[in-house]
C-alpha cells in the first residue's frame, strides 16, 4: 500500500467522526476511493481477469496461493509453528494446493483463542485496523484487516456493479447500519458525502418516515441501491404501487448485502420494482468474495479474491488480500448447497446454488413497527472483545433487555454499561434497550446460539 493509501486511510477515519456540516464540503469531489492506488490497480486487474478461461486463471491462482502460503509461513507465528517445513522447499511454489491440504482447518474457537497468532509481524498497527464478528457460538471475534482492504473490497464490488454500468461516479441510497448516522435528530436519512450516498436507517422505517425519505431520494437522484434485504424489502412494502415504480424509473441495479438471501427472494425484488438485482456473499473476515452471476443462478467465489473449499457442506476459504491477518482454510461456519460437487477445493468459475450465512431471519420489533435485524444490530467496537456472549430478548414492542456475559470480573459493570451503549446508539428511539449482565446464555436444542429471541 502506497502512502496516498495510507493517507486515504487517515482520512476516511476523520471523516467518519466529522460533524454534517464539515462533511457537506465532500460534496464537489468524486468519491474518494478512486484516488486510491489499490483500488485503480485492482479495478484493473479485475477487468483483464474477466478476459481469463478456466486454464489461465487456475495458473494465476497457484501463484496466488503460494505467494500467500510462503507470506504466511514466514511471517505469521501461527503458520510458522505448523508450517515450517514448507518455507525453503520448492514444493510450495510447485505445488501449493498440495501444501493447502497440510494446513489444518481453522475454526472460530481458533481465532477467539489465539488470536495474536494470527497477526502478520510485518503488519505494523498503523496499517491495520480492528473489525468484530459474531457466529454460532454468540462469542465475538476479532479481526485484523490490512488498511488497503477498504481499497481493494470496494474495487471487486464495483467490478459487480460494472455489469449495470454502474461506477464510483454514481451516487447511491444504503438502507445499511447507523454507526455514523445521528439518531439524535430522529431524521431517518442523512447524506454521506464523500461516498456519493444518502444512508436511510433501517431503525426508522416507518408509514410516519415515507414522504421525508421519497421527498430526499428524488432531490437526490441515485443511481443504484445499496443495502439489507430486509431493510429494503421493508421499505418497499410502505410504498404504493406508483410510488414504487416512480422512485425505481431511473434505478440501473439493487445491490442486496449482508444477510441470506435467495433467488426468490431477488426475483420477487426484481418483480416489484422493475429493477435488476444482485448480490455478493463476503464476510468480515475477508477471506472470501463471491458474485451473484445471474446467467448461472450461482454464487460464485472470485478465484483471484481466494480459494474456496467444499468441507461437509460447509464454505472453507482461504483469501489472499487481508496480510494483516492471514486466514487459511478458514471454517466460515456457513453451509452451502451445491449439486454439481462433493467435497473439495473448488476450481475458477465454480460456484454454489446457495449460501447460508451465520444471521438468521430472526427480528425484534421496533417502536414504528419496523423490523430490527441482526445484521443491523450488530456491533464492531474493541469493547465487545470483552464480551463473552450476547444476546437481545424482546417481551414488549419497541424495548427489548441485552443480556450480556462478561469474560473481565473486575470491571464487569463498566464494561456490561459501555456495551449497552453501543447497542442502543444503534437503535436510537426505535428500540429502547436496558441490559443483565448474566452468567450464561443457553445454546438451542441443536447447540447454536441465538443472538435475537422475541418473545
Amino acid at each position: 500500500m502506497g502512502v496516498a493509501d495510507i493517507m486515504i486511510s487517515k482520512l476516511r477515519s476523520l471523516y467518519e467522526k466529522s460533524p454534517q456540516h464539515v462533511r457537506s464540503f465532500f460534496n464537489i469531489l468524486p468519491q474518494y476511493i478512486e484516488f486510491s492506488h489499490v483500488f485503480r490497480r485492482t479495478a484493473r486487474q479485475l477487468q483483464e481477469y474477466d478476459e481469463y478461461n478456466s486454464e489461465f486463471a487456475l495458473s494465476l491462482q497457484r501463484k496466488k496461493l503460494s505467494s500467500l502460503l510462503y507470506y504466511s509461513i514466514k511471517n505469521v507465528p501461527f503458520y510458522q509453528d505448523i508450517a515450517s517445513k514448507w518455507l525453503d522447499s520448492q514444493h510450495i511454489i510447485n505445488e501449493p494446493f498440495e501444501v493447502l491440504r497440510d494446513f489444518p482447518i481453522l475454526s472460530k474457537e481458533n481465532l477467539i483463542n489465539d488470536g495474536d497468532k494470527f497477526i502478520s509481524r510485518v503488519c505494523p498497527k498503523s496499517k491495520r485496523y480492528t473489525a468484530t464478528t459474531g457466529g454460532s457460538t454468540g462469542r465475538p471475534i476479532s479481526i485484523q484487516i490490512s488498511d488497503s482492504m477498504w481499497s481493494s473490497e470496494w474495487a471487486y464490488v464495483y467490478n459487480l456493479l460494472r455489469e449495470f454500468g454502474v461506477t464510483p461516479s454514481h451516487r447511491r441510497v444504503s438502507f445499511r447500519g447507523t454507526s455514523n448516522l445521528d439518531l439524535s435528530t430522529s431524521r431517518p436519512f442523512q447524506e454521506n458525502p464523500v461516498y456519493k450516498e444518502l444512508r436511510v436507517s433501517p431503525f426508522f422505517l416507518s408509514e410516519n418516515n415515507t414522504h421525508d425519505i421519497l421527498t430526499k431520494w428524488y432531490s437526490f437522484n441515485p443511481t443504484f441501491v445499496h443495502g439489507y434485504p430486509s431493510a429494503i424489502k421493508d421499505f418497499i412494502g410502505l410504498l404504493s404501487e406508483d410510488e414504487c415504480e416512480k422512485i425505481f424509473h431511473n434505478i440501473r441495479v439493487i445491490l442486496l448485502v449482508s444477510e441470506n438471501i435467495q433467488y426468490k427472494e431477488m426475483r420477487q425484488i426484481e418483480k416489484i420494482t422493475k429493477t435488476p438485482v444482485t448480490s455478493f456473499y463476503g464476510h468480515t473476515e475477508r477471506a472470501c468474495f463471491a458474485p451473484w452471476k445471474r446467467e448461472q443462478k450461482l454464487w460464485v467465489p472470485e478465484w483471484s479474491y481466494g480459494v474456496s473449499e467444499l468441507r461437509n457442506n460447509k464454505l472453507v476459504v482461504t483469501g489472499f488480500h487481508n496480510l494483516a491477518m492471514p486466514l487459511i482454510r478458514y471454517d466460515t461456519d456457513d453451509a452451502v448447497s451445491c449439486s454439481l460437487f462433493s467435497d473439495g477445493t473448488l476450481s475458477p468459475f465454480s460456484g454454489f446454488e446457495s449460501i447460508m450465512g451465520r444471521w438468521s431471519s430472526d427480528f425484534l420489533i421496533g417502536a414504528g413497527g419496523q423490523k430490527i435485524t441482526m445484521t443491523a444490530l450488530n456491533v464492531h467496537s474493541e469493547i465487545m472483545n470483552k464480551v463473552g456472549k450476547y444476546q437481545l430478548v424482546q417481551n414488549k414492542l419497541g424495548e427489548a433487555e441485552l443480556r450480556i456475559v462478561i469474560r473481565d470480573e473486575v470491571n464487569r459493570n463498566s464494561i456490561a454499561k459501555k456495551v449497552y451503549e453501543e447497542f442502543q446508539n444503534k437503535c436510537g428511539e426505535s428500540l429502547k434497550l436496558n441490559y443483565k449482565i448474566v452468567s450464561e446464555i443457553p445454546l438451542t436444542s441443536i447447540g447454536k446460539h441465538r443472538f435475537l429471541v422475541r418473545e
